[in-house]
């Protein structure tokens, strides 16, 4: 009977270890306030780019101690998703944090889920996260890029192009 206690507790505080751990999972965030109402904008130019011409939907993969971004671009008429090559991530208590050094970094609020993207000291975006499993994680990125896709191509149907 004290074995069976012994191995019941020690079951439940391997998986309490689980709980707020980034590996395996992945991040969608978005700039303001879209999170929620992602999937019912008209304007869905406006999810791909900001003002200077970087992504509004952003994702980031957690894969043992790297993190890979995921982005949105355009290249020609097509809606592409890029993809940085993997960052080591540090933890603490209450941030994940990575990036290329002083230059640009990330900071993600393990709590609020909101992402800092800071250059050199200065924060230069925020962001509202959202967690998802490895798999939902990049079906999530590909129904955006399928989303944005369609926005581009009923612009250019629009415009009666010849070619």
């Amino acid at each position: 009977m004290l074995k069976v206690l012994f191995i019941t507790i020690f079951l439940i505080l391997q998986s309490f270890s689980s709980f707020g751990n980034p590996k395996g999972k992945g991040i969608i965030c978005v700039e303001g306030d879209y999170l929620e109402n992602l999937d019912k904008l008209s304007d869905k130019e406006d999810l791909l780019y900001k003002e200077e011409k970087n992504p509004k939907i952003i994702g980031f993969s957690f894969l043992d101690d790297k993190v890979i971004f995921t982005y949105l671009d355009k290249k020609n008429d097509d809606v592409v998703m890029l993809k940085s090559p993997p960052l080591l991530f540090k933890t603490t208590t209450k941030i994940i944090e990575w990036g290329g050094g002083v230059d640009l970094r990330w900071e993600l609020d393990r709590k609020t889920l909101k992402l800092k993207e800071i250059s050199k000291t200065k924060i230069t975006y925020e962001y509202q996260c959202k967690v998802f499993s490895k798999d939902d994680y990049s079906d999530r990125m590909e129904e955006y890029r399928d989303l944005v896709q369609q926005f581009f191509d009923e612009e250019l149907k629009k415009l009666d192009n010849k070619i």
